[in-house]
């Protein structure tokens, strides 16, 4: 049914106070003129190769999770001192790709070295490397290689529980690592930061280990929502973590609930929050069943 609404009065008022009329477009479009040329590449290519000062520039760690704007990313070494022999291995021993702010790179930056790590957004779990040729002592022509997770960053994060397993548990996780699935599980804490530029990066206000306290609280909750109860063990990243009293740095245990992105939605002040329609269509689904 077509509806007729008179908003003449409205368009008045704001004329009388010389405001500009907005402009509704597309958010996805919206959100992306916030983000920087760079992010922009990740976004639309998926990978962009970036190291030393300008990798610096743009680089941040959110909550701890390796991010370039709101784009969460990984951090690996391009040329490697490994074999394409080895790196043609599924997966390669080495190297490691990292996705948290872990002792690795701590050291790495204290002894100056942090220039040889490049970034990408890449979810396959594939990574382009430069293979070294210890007889010659050359680069190798550039090639793509599966590579392992980082275990530091794992425990630091405490990812899946990674702490309390068994070495065998802890070996197995590392081996079957689900990179795609590890981005889809964060991915709301990246939700809820604000369009930012790299002049004016905020953090949210929330803390370091913000993303390890997520984790561990969703799992706690065997990952099912406080409110309407619905199961999201295999959809993590619909599942929240919401600061009751508003305030991000607060994480005591009584001001942290666990959500699924629609119920955090309706909580106070949330209305702003972006919930797509296939994400609903997921869990109206599984409320359902």
């Amino acid at each position: 049914m077509k509806l007729s609404v008179d908003l003449s009065r409205l368009e008045r008022a704001r004329a009388s106070i010389g405001a500009e009329k907005a402009r509704i477009g597309d958010l996805a479009a919206r959100r992306k003129r916030g983000r920087n040329p760079i992010e922009v590449q990740l976004i639309e290519k998926g990978s962009v190769v970036l190291s030393g000062e300008e990798l610096a520039k743009v680089l941040r760690f959110p909550s701890g999770l390796a991010a370039i704007g709101n784009t969460q990313i990984t951090l690996h070494i391009l040329q490697p001192f490994v074999s394409k022999e080895d790196l043609e291995h599924v997966p390669a021993l080495n190297p490691k790709f990292h996705v948290y702010d872990c002792d690795t790179l701590e050291r790495m930056r204290t002894e100056q070295r942090f220039n040889r790590y490049v970034s990408t957004a890449e979810p396959s779990g594939r990574f382009l490397v430069e293979p070294w040729d210890r007889a010659l002592r050359i680069r190798g022509e550039r090639m793509e290689a599966v590579l392992k997770p980082c275990r530091y960053c794992l425990k630091a994060l405490d990812y899946d529980g990674y702490s309390s397993k068994s070495p065998f548990e802890r070996t197995q996780l590392v081996e079957n690592f689900d990179l795609r699935k590890f981005f889809e599980n964060y991915e709301h804490i990246f939700r809820c930061l604000p369009v930012f530029t790299t002049e004016n990066f905020p953090d949210g206000n929330y803390t370091s280990d913000w993303a390890r306290i997520s984790e561990a609280r969703r799992r706690q909750a065997n990952w099912i929502c406080s409110s309407c109860t619905v199961d999201l063990k295999d959809n993590r990243g619909l599942l929240h973590v919401h600061h009751v009293d508003g305030n991000r740095g607060n994480n005591k245990p009584s001001n942290l609930k666990v959500l699924c992105c629609v119920c955090h939605q309706k909580q106070p002040r949330h209305g702003h929050m972006y919930v797509g329609k296939n994400d609903r269509a997921i869990i109206d689904r599984l409320r359902h069943r």
